[in-house]
């Protein structure tokens, strides 16, 4: 199977995972917990919708085929973790949101370490990620004549 459909898959999966974050959301009832799986349905839906978009411009990436495994990585991997820790594991442990949950007591350490490590990797490896699609998608070249 070629990345593109590997990418369009990863995305579609990550949106259904999501949608069922939203039902979760709704079944919390409402108040701060409630808050914090609308947050994680929300930029669930977000991250999946940012995978398809990878996988859509694929083909038009101008990038060898180390660039290319690095995009593919950082893009599947890094994602997850975000849906994982950040959208899963975060709300399930009840991880304060200084937006939108601030009234929330603060997280025992273990929890923060986790959710803090999440944050670095979905950083560093969307920043990357974004670097290489820029990249990729610089002008292709033309024979001067």
């Amino acid at each position: 199977m070629d990345a593109q459909r590997k990418l369009f898959r990863h995305g579609f999966v990550i949106l259904l995972v999501a949608f069922a974050l939203g039902g979760v959301a709704g079944a919390a009832g409402g108040g701060p917990h409630a808050r914090l799986w609308l947050g994680a349905h929300t930029t669930g839906i977000l991250v999946g919708l940012l995978v398809v978009a990878v996988g859509a411009v694929w083909p038009q990436l101008l990038l060898d085929q180390r660039a290319a495994r690095a995009l593919y990585a950082l893009t599947v991997g890094g994602n997850w973790v975000g849906v994982l820790v950040l959208g899963i594991f975060a709300p399930a442990v009840h991880f304060p949101s200084a937006i939108s949950t601030p009234d929330l007591p603060a997280a025992p350490g273990w929890a923060s370490s986790i959710v803090g490590l999440g944050l670095v990797v979905v950083t560093l490896s969307t920043f990357a990620m974004c670097g290489l699609v820029v990249a990729g998608l610089r002008p292709r070249p033309t024979a001067n004549t």
